[in-house]
């Protein structure tokens, strides 16, 4: 017992000296006028905390989800701020489910639609509910559902940000294979963090099939910075030097689902080598066979990119571009420039020779469209009689 109590204070005095130190940091930088990306990552170091020193999964919950609902970042911030109204109730359960159905599966024509919500987001959001109903008006009253990767929409927020890439690949593809109605296949719609939850199922496992996948804003290329954060500003390129220095160790890729898809410039070795999602989907460390037969397989993808992006950094990333490993340039890699091209590792030149890759962009920020604008690029991924080329 007393070797219990020992250990046990030493995690809580870990616990307390750390989360002091990032809360110190997030002071730092208060008063700069670009100092959300601070106090966000200051919120996901504090919910890391939570979840692995207190094991407290509501804690957790409820820490994420009110950031999501404070920052109000991503399409579903009315939900998420619903969330965080409930996250107290939280239940340490985990199942996954697909929610809000809606329309029969029907055997010939269109396929049902699956969506994947993004970072702050939750399958029952307003955002996520309006776009799954519109997605089954569209197709003539198909299947259309969401996966959930959380016990309600608290937790679902909290798990966007708490949970690796790599598990939420597995609940996704749980989810999908535990659904009747999709067994002979499935149209796929991703949004930001989403997309490459869904794009890690089709390389992965791909059974049932996704034949068509509509990306909306997906950080495909990797991100350089966090949330509205201008990586050249002095204040944030600090900031995600600060983040940098821990994002490829395994507390973070074990807790911090951005860090899956940080890439950082000035760090290519410790990307390729430490962080445990993107180099892999990616083909950067070797070339997965398997992985480049099944985004082989789609009829057709669509990649849309948001013209004044300031999540994803660069915005070329919804077209697997990066930063350059040179951050005195910040030069933009176009993805057709890099080895996931060139070298055609995952088949997407293929598909682009064959007009199976479609290219798309809205005018505003991320996660910012009109419902006419999201309807005509919905309808390029989906509908039958559509030629490759951008809109």
């Amino acid at each position: 017992a007393a070797v219990w109590l020992s250990v046990a204070g030493r995690r809580r005095a870990l616990s307390v000296e750390y989360f002091s130190g990032t809360s110190a940091v997030c002071l730092t930088f208060a008063s700069h006028r670009r100092a959300l990306s601070v106090e966000w990552g200051a919120w996901v170091a504090h919910c890391m905390l939570s979840a692995r020193w207190t094991m407290r999964r509501a804690r957790a919950a409820a820490c994420c989800a009110a950031a999501a609902a404070a920052l109000g970042l991503f399409a579903g911030e009315a939900g998420a701020a619903r969330a965080a109204a409930s996250a107290a109730s939280v239940a340490p359960s985990l199942p996954v489910a697909m929610v809000g159905s809606a329309g029969a599966s029907v055997a010939q024509g269109p396929l049902p639609v699956v969506s994947m919500h993004g970072l702050g987001d939750h399958s029952e959001s307003e955002g996520m509910t309006k776009f799954r109903e519109l997605a089954s008006t569209l197709l003539g009253g198909v299947y259309s559902t969401s996966v959930r990767i959380g016990g309600d929409a608290a937790e679902d927020v909290a798990n966007s940000f708490l949970m690796p890439l790599n598990r939420q690949v597995e609940l996704y593809a749980e989810a999908v294979r535990a659904d009747a109605n999709l067994k002979g296949g499935f149209y796929a719609v991703g949004y930001s963090q989403g997309n490459l939850v869904v794009r890690g199922y089709i390389q992965r496992y791909n059974d049932p099939p996704v034949r068509r996948f509509a990306s909306f804003h997906g950080p495909h290329g990797g991100v350089a910075g966090y949330p509205e954060c201008n990586v050249t500003g002095v204040v944030c390129e600090e900031f995600a030097r600060f983040l940098g220095e821990l994002a490829y160790g395994e507390l973070a890729q074990s807790h911090i689902a951005p860090a899956n898809y940080l890439r950082d410039p000035d760090r290519v070795k410790a990307f390729v080598e430490g962080c445990t999602f993107l180099p892999d989907v990616n083909q950067m460390r070797e070339v997965n066979a398997t992985y480049k037969a099944n985004v082989l397989s789609l009829e057709r993808l669509l990649l849309v990119k948001a013209m004044k992006d300031l999540v994803l950094v660069p915005p070329d990333s919804a077209f697997f571009g990066y930063y350059e490993a040179d951050q005195s340039s910040w030069r933009v890699v176009d993805g057709h420039a890099d080895a996931v091209f060139k070298n055609d590792t995952l088949g997407l030149s293929t598909l682009e020779r064959e007009g199976k890759l479609l290219y798309g962009t809205t005018p505003g920020g991320h996660m910012q469209w009109t419902e006419q604008q999201w309807t005509a690029l919905f309808l390029r991924a989906f509908a039958d009689g559509i030629s490759s080329g951008s809109v």
